[in-house]
């Protein structure tokens, strides 16, 4: 102490040490904060919807909570109740440690990327709420996690441990196994629907698209059963619960509407879901717009009705006459999808100050597929393909939609590198512009944005279509006599007699030279039957592509 001294020499003498731990002042551990911040760990800002600690790093903010719905309808023994389900993240304790780390590189990294634009609460929300309660959902969301890790370090060219994909077949066949004890309860029927879609995309990061239509086979003949059972239950038979039946209505048929689309372009045409599935099945009207998931499921109900219709006048639209019925379809049809874009216009200016550039974005996609859904409807019933030289402004639109927000998630490194995305987004506008726009510019810039663009968005792989769609456009600018590697002028379209109607895959098994194709056109006038010109289209690593002549004729 200050004032005393002692002699360097003399021995010390025996002092006891005391250690002080070092603390800091603390208040009430804080529980609130977003799920993202949470998970890693930060502090939170709390700033709603989104907070701006992940807004300035370009994360996706996975919000405050595990509820789709509000509190206020959410019953106690739920399991989508915020009381009844604890996060998947506090139960990691319960899990093995790479079954504990899958999950939470599922929540940061997996969720957020195969939530897209449209589907939120099902990836960030509902399957890790599922996979706290169901352990078919757990390992079908560790072997998806897994596989998605894989083909992230794949895509950055690094090398995959083989454990790694050992292990993610492990728990793909385990979930199989989890998923046979539950098919049969109407309770839980959105389990092995979570399931199926899970299913569906890890078949198609492989590429595996008669195991995907399989999966999406599966979860509509359930959906369509479980509708079934509900109209013939019983009033004290148990149902789903009010945050169920949202679930159900909002998130799940949505999706399995587009999937089944999807699965017909595949080769598995019909796999519609009941008509009464694509209605409200909460009583009472239907809510007002509030987010953007909610616009692209009534969205959805809307192009179920148009795919059916266009699919109907593929061969109707070249008879003599067309039935008042068909009419007057057609025309209600145009006005719904009218309709549904005047209240989505009018729920993005009320919500205008609360969108985030990352919503702007999503709006923009919206506006994009709105814009090829709508036209697509309205030239489908025509017999000629002139009829879509009409709409050369409405293509320049949607490109421009679409580079906007292609060039904005170019910005995100992680978007440069990881190629599966769940939803269809960029590739269908793209195709409307590339198939049914004959002017060279733009569709040539449409091809150039494809290119561009290693994505694929469930089995729609944009270098495949890309190379379908370049081969259209030779085909069809072949009469116009243009030396090899030269552009037409935006003045040169190809003549009606040279255009493709119909692109058909039949169904027959891919060859050594690729699988077969078929191009249809009518060179003879409407009344001279089919041209079909039969090829190969040769798929090498899905890097080299090349066309093979098979066959050419008329039917």
């Amino acid at each position: 102490m200050v004032g005393e001294s002692r002699d360097a020499m003399d021995p010390p003498k025996e002092e006891k040490l005391v250690i002080r731990k070092r603390t800091r002042a603390t208040g009430p551990r804080v529980k609130t904060g977003c799920l993202t911040c949470k998970s890693r760990h930060l502090k939170c800002d709390e700033r709603r919807p989104t907070c701006f600690r992940c807004e300035r790093g370009g994360l996706n903010c996975a919000g405050y909570g595990y509820s789709l719905t509000p509190k206020s309808i959410l019953g106690s023994s739920s399991p989508y109740s915020v009381t009844h389900i604890p996060s998947p993240l506090r139960d990691h304790e319960a899990l093995l440690p790479k079954e504990s780390r899958a999950i939470e590189y599922f929540h940061v990294k997996v969720a957020p990327h195969l939530a897209g634009h449209f589907h939120q609460r099902f990836w960030t929300e509902g399957v890790l709420q599922m996979s706290a309660r169901h352990v078919a959902v757990r390992h079908a969301l560790i072997s998806l996690s897994t596989m998605f890790e894989t083909d992230l370090l794949r895509h950055s060219l690094q090398d995959v441990p083989k454990e790694k994909e050992q292990y993610a077949l492990e728990t793909f066949n385990a979930a199989i196994r989890d998923l046979l004890t539950m098919l049969h309860d109407p309770t839980t029927v959105y389990v092995p629907l979570a399931v199926c879609i899970i299913f569906v995309c890890l078949d198609s990061m492989r590429m595996n698209s008669k195991a995907v239509v399989k999966h999406v086979e599966g979860g509509i003949m359930l959906l369509n059963m479980w509708f079934r059972h509900q109209q013939r239950r019983l009033p004290l038979q148990p149902s789903l619960t009010a945050s169920d039946k949202t679930l159900m209505e909002e998130v799940l048929i949505p999706i399995f509407t587009w999937l089944g689309m999807m699965a017909t372009t595949f080769g598995r045409p019909g796999l519609v879901l009941d008509p009464g599935l694509t209605q409200p099945i909460s009583d009472g009207p239907a809510p007002a717009m509030e987010s953007l998931e909610q616009a692209i499921s009534v969205f959805m109900r809307d192009v179920t009705e148009v795919f059916g219709f266009s699919a109907a006048m593929a061969e109707m639209k070249f008879q003599s006459t067309v039935d008042d019925k068909i009419i007057a379809q057609h025309e209600r049809l145009q006005g719904a999808v009218h309709n549904w874009k005047v209240d989505f216009d009018r729920m993005v200016s009320k919500k205008w100050s609360t969108w985030t550039p990352s919503s702007m974005l999503s709006i923009g996609m919206v506006n994009a597929i709105h814009l090829s859904i709508r036209y697509w409807l309205e030239g489908c019933a025509a017999p000629t393909e002139s009829i879509w030289d009409d709409y050369k402004s409405v293509y320049e639109e949607i490109l421009g939609l679409v580079e906007d927000v292609v060039q904005s998630t170019r910005m995100v490194p992680e978007h440069r590198v990881r190629s599966f995305h769940f939803e269809m987004g960029y590739i269908p506008p793209l195709q409307f512009v590339l198939w049914r726009c004959r002017y060279p510019q733009i569709r040539r810039k449409a091809l150039r944005i494809l290119r561009d663009l290693p994505r694929q968005e469930c089995l729609f792989d944009s270098k495949q279509i890309a190379v379908l769609y370049a081969q259209v456009i030779s085909l069809e600018e072949e009469s116009l006599g243009i030396p090899l590697g030269e552009t037409p002028s935006d003045d040169q379209l190809p003549p009606e007699s040279s255009r493709i109607h119909r692109i058909d895959f039949p169904p027959l098994p891919p060859t050594s030279r690729g699988r077969p194709v078929n191009f249809l056109s009518r060179p003879n006038g409407l009344d001279g039957g089919w041209h079909v010109r039969s090829q190969y289209l040769g798929l090498k690593e899905m890097e080299f592509l090349r066309w093979f002549d098979m066959k050419s004729g008329t039917i």
